[in-house]
């Protein structure tokens, strides 16, 4: 059945009139969705950052409010044995399942009309419109212990969508038999949730590669690490970079997406942080979306392991260290570092919000170069194959100078993001391969440098001009030509 609506008031169309003609009248219900401790835990508590400390202990106590954070249902006086279908009409779904007189409806989401009607035998028996309110859709299941939209929080320019993205713990009960996810919730998440894909977080000690439904449902394993060692070298930043472009295209191309870990806590975690902090939405916002977990379990207080930086502080305090005036800034500026490319990063917003978001941008600081002796370097703007610009800025400058003239120059990389920075002193600008050319690989922790000639793989040749390098204080030796290059992807640039 589709409910119709102007101005929140049914509009009665052919079928309604039916409803009508066999006395079946219609239940308008209005009820929120909202987990009671979850509503005050949102409503009372506005974190700092400082990780210190948490409120969520008020609030994950078993005997004040429902432990496992279960959204609250709904039962119009209507309800009879049948076949429920139930219509989200926000999103534009049809769950059809069987029903008991009295059982309670879950999972609708919130803020819209949604409607309902039972069939028994082919006639419908009863009908009605849900009108739920709240803001954290948590999602009700026999199994499902930890699983809830990332709609509904305040963002850049409104506020988070629902039915889009979806956090969850395991669904196939492998580390955790008591949480194998039962046939009508498979029904659930492929009929009123509409999901299209998996995203897998599992390592495959954990299973992970085994996937939750069949081949209609797309499926991506991606096995990463949680919190601030996600950034620790290259190979783990675009194991992230992966699972994230993944949830984010699938986002703009209006494909439900759920990704999990096992508990749904620490990796799934991270990944919702992230992404939530990219709307706009508020540090203190991300950190209550994180600490919802602690009611079903397992315990994840904001200031776990405060003192070594560990779990969520040490995420904040990498993310607060990139040097931006804000935490949305800061956030962004880890989605570069990341490599994701930043036309995503503005169609995810725009499709993810509710509202009006702004364009962003990524900062990229100059490059400064200070030269001595007798060269002369002046900046240029030059495209670099297979890198767009202004993700590379280019520095040419050209000397006569004999082979005992040696010049110093001074490289300030800019910013720690720096992925690989390139010299080349070339004696023969029409034959790269006579050339010393060395590369920064600011993957290494910013200290390593090594050598190549010509193209980055083709060894070290002595021909042309040479370099040496102590710190960032560079001596070039005997070339003709100097370019320099610093890239902010992970390609090589072909200087």
């Amino acid at each position: 059945m589709k409910v119709l609506s102007k101005n929140n008031k049914v509009i009665i169309g052919n079928e309604n009139k039916a409803l009508l003609a066999k006395n079946i009248v219609e239940q308008s219900t209005t009820y929120s969705i909202n987990n009671q401790a979850i509503k005050d835990f949102d409503d009372n508590v506005t974190y700092t950052s400082d990780y210190s400390y948490t409120e969520m202990g008020t609030y994950d106590h078993p005997t004040s409010y429902t432990k496992l954070g279960q959204p609250n249902g709904v039962s119009p006086s209507n309800i009879v044995s049948g076949t429920m279908h139930l219509t989200d009409t926000n999103i534009g779904t049809e769950w059809s399942y069987d029903i008991e007189a009295g059982e309670l409806i879950y999972n609708v989401s919130p803020n819209g009309i949604c409607g309902y009607k039972i069939t028994s035998s082919g006639d419908v028996v009863a009908a009605g419109q849900l009108n739920p309110t709240g803001k954290v859709r948590t999602l009700y299941g026999t199994t499902l212990k930890n699983c809830r939209d990332l709609g509904g929080w305040a963002c850049d320019g409104g506020k988070v969508k629902y039915g889009k993205l979806f956090r969850t713990s395991e669904l196939t009960g492998l580390s955790r038999p008591n949480e194998q996810i039962t046939d009508k919730e498979k029904a659930m998440f492929l009929q009123l949730l509409g999901i299209k894909c998996e995203v897998d977080l599992r390592d495959t000690a954990e299973q992970g590669g085994t996937a939750t439904f069949d081949s209609s449902v797309e499926y991506l394993h991606q096995d990463i690490v949680a919190y601030k060692d996600a950034f620790s070298n290259e190979a783990r930043r675009n194991q992230l970079k992966i699972a994230l472009t993944k949830i984010m295209t699938n986002a703009v191309e209006n494909k439900p997406t759920f990704w999990h870990c096992v508990a749904g806590a620490d990796r799934t975690g991270t990944v919702a942080w992230l992404l939530l902090g990219l709307l706009g939405v508020s540090q203190s916002d991300c950190d209550k979306e994180y600490e919802i977990t602690c009611l079903p379990g397992p315990t994840r207080f904001r200031n776990k392991d405060y003192s070594t930086l560990g779990y969520l502080s040490g995420l904040y305090s990498y993310v607060s260290g990139l040097g931006k005036s804000s935490f949305r800034d800061n956030i962004i500026e880890a989605f570069r570092i990341l490599d994701v490319d930043e036309s995503l990063v503005n169609a995810f917003r725009l499709a993810m919000i509710d509202g009006n978001p702004t364009t962003v941008s990524y900062d990229i600081p100059p490059m400064s170069i200070t030269a001595n002796g007798t060269y002369n370097v002046s900046k240029v703007n030059q495209a670099v194959v297979n890198v767009p610009v202004p993700a590379i800025e280019s520095y040419t400058g050209s000397v006569n100078i004999g082979s005992a003239t040696q010049s110093t120059i001074t490289i300030n990389l800019g910013f720690t993001g720096c992925k690989y920075f390139a010299i080349m002193a070339n004696n023969n600008p029409v034959d790269t391969n006579t050339c010393d050319c060395m590369v920064w690989n600011g993957n290494t922790g910013y200290s390593a440098w090594s050598r190549y000639r010509g193209t980055y793989n083709q060894g070290y040749g002595a021909d042309g001009g040479t370099i040496s390098v102590d710190g960032t204080t560079i001596t070039i030796t005997g070339a003709a030509n100097l370019a320099f290059c610093r890239d902010t992807t992970y390609k090589w640039i072909a200087v």
